[in-house]
């Protein structure tokens, strides 16, 4: 529907120089003038619809309002970013070395699974159950209203073609999650910036080493021969 929009502002800028009764100067004057309030009030629109259509799990609305390959370029290059930098904090091993190879294609893997209309449809869903399992029946309704109170900006920004919106971290003192949007015909989400601790701390978790298969056999072989030594109970009379 976003083809729409341009042609009934055109069809109105023209109405307005053909129709109205005024001077050509202030025709243009009111034509550029509803154009920039145009301008301004389409990627608000934009960034509303798809708001709604996450909040509601749209897949195909998510799909129009989301330029799916720019975003998960996007969250690739940050994932594999703050992976190298918390394997340099690590120090260098053999291991390290293994976890390099082998991080990039679990995270596009990663990424190319979830980052998609279907895939974000389905986290909400599970979001949802969630959320409805611990809430009374009564008040299911509040937990799927949106949520305006953490816009902390929503403005252009560096041009008039790139749309930025920034969500207050819900940890004091922390980055705002961020939002932009392009124009390439229409306003679409091209890059979402998480904060930097978002990925960092997920991925500063190392698992346990799992045990070797001789000091699983050896363990083994201590327990048997313990409960083979133990002396047999004494019946209770």
């Amino acid at each position: 529907m976003d083809w729409l929009i341009p042609i009934i502002f055109g069809v109105a800028i023209v109405a307005v120089i053909a129709f109205a009764p005024l001077k050509t100067t202030t025709n243009i004057s009111v034509s550029l003038f509803l154009f920039v309030l145009f301008w301004i009030a389409w990627p608000y629109h934009a960034a509303y619809n798809l708001a709604i259509a996450m909040n509601d799990g749209n897949v195909s609305t998510m799909e129009n309002r989301v330029d799916w390959e720019h975003l998960r370029q996007g969250l690739r290059a940050d994932l594999n970013a703050t992976f190298l930098q918390n394997l340099s904090r690590s120090g260098s091993s053999s291991a390290s070395g293994l976890a390099a190879v082998l991080a990039p294609a679990i995270i596009n893997q990663m990424i190319d699974g979830y980052v998609t209309p279907q895939g974000m449809a389905t986290l909400i869903a599970q979001k949802r159950q969630g959320k409805a399992s611990d809430e009374k029946a009564g008040d299911r309704s509040s937990g799927e209203r949106l949520d305006f109170s953490r816009i902390q900006y929503a403005f252009f920004d560096g041009g008039p073609f790139t749309f930025k919106v920034e969500l207050q971290n819900e940890k004091p003192n922390q980055e705002a999650l961020v939002f932009l949007f392009k124009w390439d015909g229409r306003w679409r989400l091209n890059r979402l910036v998480f904060p930097k601790d978002t990925f960092a701390n997920a991925l500063a978790k190392k698992p346990a080493p799992p045990a070797s298969s001789s000091n699983r056999i050896a363990g083994s072989a201590l327990a048997a021969s313990n409960s083979s030594s133990a002396p047999a109970p004494i019946p209770s009379t």
